[in-house]
């Protein structure tokens, strides 16, 4: 016997008992309707595999009802049951596709059994397909779910990538630097000390005119702005060895704003910190000194009067580790795009006296110590340095 439901629809009940008596044993459940109108009742509230139903019926036909059934349920296998001769209607109805077979009446008991199990094999045949094309749906959306993923993931990749790349290079950028700079900087400084120290000799002569002295200071003044850009290169190209130290990263932004407090003051800088819990870090405290103070009057110097200068703190999860987060943000005019992948770079610089080395050795103590610098600004809103750290090193 086949799990199927078959819905009989006839207004004579002898007709439905003697359909049910045939029926009994080839399905699973037999359902009647007096009407067509009972049977769409029973349509829509049971799922039905079969539907035999006789032509002539009060109100609707049974080709009519047949059409609906079609219309709202076509999966469902359709009979039509007739008992006189309007074999006009009936192939009408089969044309149309309103109808899969038909049987007159008097029907013969085998060929209506073999054509309620050919309706029976046929609906479970189509509900295996609907299963089937909603379970391959589902697989299509779950792929086209992966692949969006993917092109994500691909994308974030490739990103990750290239801003490795881009860190990978400026590394290597520093260390050649370095490495020249370690070679130059005796050899040029040397030099000039002792032109500075002609200078000074011939400035303090008797008969050293006024102007002479101007043209003396002026040299003078050039020579130890070469003699400051040499001794950062010295620094920049030093590996010294990190002194790390238990550092509480709040204390040291404190005492970092306090060095630069007058400054502030006088340019009407206004300061809003927000310091979270920190763990104490082990790092070079003097290094970090020397970042905080170089963003500090970075940020200083990138803000028309009057300003403000933020600083934070916190603790953030990255990498299945705790991390510590530093930002020094100002209200300055920002940083244009195109410059924003050179920032770091030693000797590039906006402004009209600086050597461009500062921001490229804050990048290489906060790299020895195994941590991240980045910068995020907008022409005309203003530039925000963020440092990260794992808080273990």
């Amino acid at each position: 016997m086949l799990d199927t439901k078959i819905l009989c629809v006839d207004d004579e009940p002898q007709i439905l008992d003697a359909l049910r008596r045939e029926l009994m044993g080839e399905c699973g459940t037999f359902l009647t309707a007096p009407s067509a109108e009972a049977g769409l009742e029973i349509l829509e509230r049971e799922t039905v595999n079969v539907v035999i139903s006789d032509m002539r019926m009060p109100k609707m036909d049974g080709a009519e009802f047949l059409q609906l059934v079609r219309h709202s349920w076509p999966g469902v296998f359709r009979i039509l049951l007739t008992g006189f001769a309007d074999m006009e209607t009936v192939i009408r109805s089969i044309n149309k596709g309103e109808v899969h077979r038909f049987i007159a009446k008097p029907w013969n008991p085998d060929n209506l059994i073999d054509v309620i199990r050919e309706g029976c094999d046929r609906a479970l045949l189509q509900q295996a397909k609907n299963a089937l094309t909603e379970e391959l749906a589902a697989r299509n959306r779950e792929l086209d779910d992966l692949n969006r993923d993917l092109d994500m993931r691909v994308k974030e990749r490739t990103l990750l990538l290239e801003k490795a790349y881009v860190e990978l290079a400026r590394t290597e950028k520093l260390a050649s630097v370095g490495r020249l700079a370690a070679g130059v900087v005796h050899e040029v400084l040397n030099p000039l000390t002792v032109a500075r120290g002609r200078l000074e000799m011939a400035l303090f002569r008797p008969d050293a005119d006024e102007e002479i002295a101007r043209h003396m200071n002026l040299a003078i003044g050039q020579i130890d702005r070469g003699v400051e850009i040499l001794d950062n290169l010295r620094d920049f190209s030093k590996q010294k060895p990190l002194k790390r130290e238990e550092t509480d990263f709040n204390e040291l932004l404190g005492h970092s704003l306090e060095l630069v407090a007058h400054e502030l003051k006088r340019k009407g800088v206004s300061v809003e910190t927000d310091f979270g819990s920190l763990s104490l870090i082990l790092v070079d405290r003097g290094q970090f000194a020397q970042v905080f103070l170089n963003l500090i009057n970075n940020a200083l110097d990138a803000m028309p009067l009057p300003g403000t200068l933020t600083v934070t703190s916190k603790m953030i999860d990255r990498e299945d580790e705790s991390w510590v987060e530093i930002s020094i943000a100002d209200t300055g005019e920002g940083i244009a795009e195109e410059d924003l992948m050179r920032i770091f770079d030693p000797f590039f610089t906006s402004k009209e006296t600086g050597t461009g080395l500062g921001l490229a050795i804050c990048f290489g103590i906060v790299e020895s110590h195994g941590g991240r610098i980045t910068v995020d600004s907008e022409p005309g809103n203003g530039t925000s340095f963020t440092i990260q750290l794992p808080r273990t090193l």
